[in-house]
């Protein structure tokens, strides 16, 4: 008879410790959620602005996926997109370093042959006679 009593007891208890491992797993998984969000959120905006970060953030995303790929699935479901970095975020960051390099590239050309011209203007001031240092200006 005690042996029926325990057994019933114990019965009675599984599915409140069900309830609880659920609630357990429900809350581990809300704050995985949560940390993600709270890391990446920000990491994504910034990069968003300055597509340096990106380069820095997205190894740390890459590593995050592979760590927690679950709950990665449900960000992404949620966002629409891979997140923090979809496709389209890492296009335009590769838009603009290109547009900011090719700039840079212009510029550099530009103030190289204003430079050029100056020494050239500056040899046919003297006559074509030059100092070596000069020649090397060029």
């Amino acid at each position: 008879m005690a042996t029926w009593l325990l057994v019933a007891s114990i019965l009675a208890l599984v599915p409140v410790g069900l309830r609880v491992a659920r609630a357990v797993d429900e809350r581990r998984r809300a704050a995985t959620l949560q940390g993600l969000l709270a890391t990446f959120g920000p990491a994504a905006a910034s990069a968003q602005e300055d597509s340096r970060r990106l380069v820095g953030w997205y190894p740390i995303a890459m590593a995050g996926r592979k760590l927690f790929p679950e709950a990665f699935r449900e960000l992404d479901a949620a966002t629409g997109g891979p997140f923090p970095f979809a496709k389209r975020h890492l296009e335009a960051a590769h838009a603009r370093c290109t547009a900011d390099w090719l700039a840079w590239e212009r510029s550099h050309e530009a103030d190289h042959a204003l430079r050029a011209a100056a020494v050239e203007d500056e040899i046919a001031r003297m006559g074509g006679q030059t100092s070596p240092l000069l020649r090397t200006r060029r």
